[in-house]
């Protein structure tokens, strides 16, 4: 538990260092979610399928891109492309690490944007390592499709924060017989800089 208190204090500390930050000279005043790329945040995830509780604590770092600045001239404006790595550990059970690299799509709700509030869905795939193993699993690392909806909330000073609620599902796709998937729910919240 120690361990989870000095991550959720580095993370508070970060965060309020990031607000200090200031977006770039040439950005306007209305500015655009792309004027702070890179994102960092806390998440919790539980699962109650085995009689051992499965609880995770994670720290992700998110890059993000627009189809833009990527080269796709056509792409829509509302759509996000990011890269997170994350790293944690299991808090409940028996202890172990989880690290995890996955590559996601977000799509803007342009439609029900207000001046303070603009949800998004997202879904993405990658890959994870635990440090464990669950009955009926035959690896530690797995693949981890994850899907989800949340919500960026403009900040006075800084980037954006986020929350959002995610499945997040890890298992080896069949490739062996014993493929027991964990699905678990997983809740985050970060600050974009």
């Amino acid at each position: 538990m120690p361990k989870v208190i000095c991550l959720i204090l580095a993370l508070s500390c970060f965060a309020l260092q990031a607000q200090d930050m200031e977006p770039p000279a040439e950005q306007s005043a209305a500015l655009d979610d792309m004027a702070y790329p890179n994102g960092l945040s806390a998440a919790y995830g539980v699962s109650h399928e085995f009689s051992d509780a499965l609880d995770y604590f994670l720290i992700t770092y998110h890059r993000f891109w627009s189809p833009q600045s990527l080269g796709w001239e056509n792409g829509s404006e509302a759509l996000r492309l990011k890269m997170e790595l994350s790293g944690g550990m299991r808090v409940s059970g028996q202890d172990g690490a989880v690290l995890s690299a996955v590559g996601m799509l977000q799509y803007y709700l342009d439609s029900m944007k207000n001046e303070r509030f603009h949800p998004y869905v997202e879904a993405g795939i990658g890959a994870i390592y635990t440090d464990w193993r669950e009955n009926n699993q035959a690896f530690r690392w797995n693949f981890n499709p994850q899907a989800g909806f949340g919500l960026a909330m403009d900040s006075d000073r800084g980037g954006p924060w986020f929350a959002s609620i995610r499945w997040h599902h890890l298992s080896n796709a069949s490739i062996d017989d014993d493929n027991h998937g964990v699905d678990t729910i997983l809740f985050m919240l970060g600050k974009r800089f």
